[in-house]
C-alpha cells in the first residue's frame, strides 16, 4: 500500500478532495524490547470518499474487484 500514499497526496494536491477526509489518531502499543515503555504512533483513517478515489486511480485486479463490489 506504499504506493497508496502517493494517490492519496496527489488527490489532495489536485483538489480532488480535501484533506478534511482524514482522521489522525494515535495508537500506542508496547514496546517490543523494552518491558515497561510504550510507544505511540500517528495513523491517518482515510474515510470512504478518499478510498473509492484511490481505487478509481489504481489500475490492477484488485482495484478493479473493489470498483465493481462498491
Amino acid at each position: 500500500m506504499v504506493g497508496s500514499v502517493d494517490h492519496f497526496r496527489n488527490i489532495f494536491d489536485e483538489e480532488e478532495l480535501n484533506e478534511s477526509m482524514v482522521s489522525k489518531m494515535e495508537n500506542t502499543t508496547r514496546h517490543g524490547a523494552i518491558k515497561e515503555k510504550a510507544q505511540t504512533n500517528e495513523v491517518k483513517i482515510y474515510n470512504l470518499d478518499a478510498i473509492i478515489a484511490v481505487s478509481y486511480r489504481v489500475n490492477s485486479k484488485k482495484a478493479t474487484e473493489f470498483r465493481i463490489w462498491k
